[in-house]
């Protein structure tokens, strides 16, 4: 093996250390902070307030990632988004007031997106083109699993007092000992003004619109289903069931689905994903819920619609230059952003309106909207091959 070689798969191994405690990190603190807050007095309004503060923080910072990577290098800023995270985390059990945790979320936020954008700039620069696929597929198994791992680890040490947050803090640092210890820092070209997000999106609709839907579908799965169950009459426990399903697809078919990203087109891949999200829909509207064809169809369902992030991010970065990669990465999870902002509001206001109806309703409706860009934009292609 090469000196390159060795080099390469360090930075792999400490990329995939990093993000399997990332991931427990997101899966400790989701429930901690929601739950503290509530212990605190903190209204639903206000804790919906601080959730939304977390995903906004994503689309403040992940436009500015490509020039941070490119003027401190991948290494120098996992280090320093540790620190920032780790940071974070001391502070909150320090104040008993609601108040100050909103600044604190924001910094918090801050440091996630950029640990998210540079670990996938990271790992999209190092593994060849050919393999990206597999490798971003075994990157989302590896977080999930890491984020499944986080309650359980929440349930070691409690809710209570500062030792939830020491143990979240402590994932940082360890993430941060493997960055140090096994990588070099890489310095990304400065972006010029062709890798800005307006004109990535503008030029590659359908990778970027398959980040918007996974962020949608899956902050509004994990979000709304649940309550979508308790409207149908199902127990509080057995509606939190639901997302077991739904985590047990995400993390058993994001590596087939890699795999397949490196092999078949994508854009049917992406096709399928739409498919499999419009029919997700609709079993919500004709199966029983909590029924064992439902929990078997969820499995099914949440491993289909994490096909959007892989698929769709592999698609994106197989064929860029590596000048472009950081841009296209950033414009990725800005994307996914503002799914996670907009789709899960609008499904709240369908349950609002149409109730059972809602949530079903608008995953129809944005699946079969982007399978008419896809069809539209085969056609297009086609029709440009035949005329030249």
């Amino acid at each position: 093996m090469t000196q390159t070689a060795t080099g390469q798969v360090r930075t792999l191994i400490a990329i995939y250390i990093s993000v399997l405690l990332i991931g427990c990190l997101f899966g400790i603190t989701m429930p901690l902070l929601s739950l503290r807050l509530e212990w605190m007095g903190a209204s639903k309004s206000i804790n919906g307030l601080s959730a939304a503060i977390g995903v906004s923080s994503m689309l403040i910072m992940a436009p500015f990632m490509p020039r941070i990577l490119s003027w401190l290098g991948t290494k120098t800023t996992m280090l320093w988004a540790c620190l920032m995270a780790s940071c974070a985390l001391s502070l909150f059990p320090i104040f008993a007031d609601i108040m100050p945790w909103f600044p604190i979320r924001l910094f918090f936020g801050l440091a996630l997106t950029a640990l998210f954008t540079c670990s996938e700039t990271w790992l999209n620069l190092t593994v060849p083109a050919k393999n990206r696929g597999l490798m971003l597929g075994l990157y989302g198994t590896i977080l999930s699993v890491g984020f499944s791992l986080g309650p359980y680890l929440l349930s070691l040490t409690g809710m209570a007092g500062a030792a939830p947050f020491t143990m979240a803090a402590s994932m940082t640092i360890l993430a941060g000992l493997a960055i140090f210890l096994l990588t070099n820092n890489v310095k990304t070209d400065v972006p010029d003004k062709t890798s800005g997000l307006m004109n990535l999106w503008v030029k590659h609709p359908t990778p970027f619109l398959a980040a918007f839907l996974f962020g949608g579908i899956e902050t509004g799965i994990f979000t709304l289903l649940p309550v979508h169950a308790t409207m149908a009459g199902l127990e509080a426990a057995a509606a939190a069931q639901l997302l077991v399903a739904v985590g047990v697809g995400n993390v058993a078919m994001q590596l087939p689905i890699g795999w397949l990203a490196d092999r078949v087109n994508n854009r049917l891949l992406l096709a399928i994903c739409a498919l499999s999200g419009l029919a997700g829909g609709v079993a919500l509207l004709l199966l029983e819920v909590g029924s064992p064809l439902m929990m078997g169809w969820l499995v099914f369902w949440g491993g289909a619609v994490v096909g959007f992030y892989t698929v769709g991010l592999s698609m994106l970065v197989k064929t860029s230059p590596s000048e472009l990669i950081p841009s296209m990465n950033a414009g990725f999870l800005t994307m996914y952003g503002l799914g996670a902002v907009l789709l899960p509001s609008a499904s709240g206001l369908a349950m609002d309106h149409a109730g059972l109806m809602g949530l079903p309703g608008i995953l129809i409706f944005i699946c079969a909207s982007y399978l008419s860009l896809l069809t539209w934009r085969w056609w297009g292609h086609r029709r440009l091959k035949h005329s030249l």
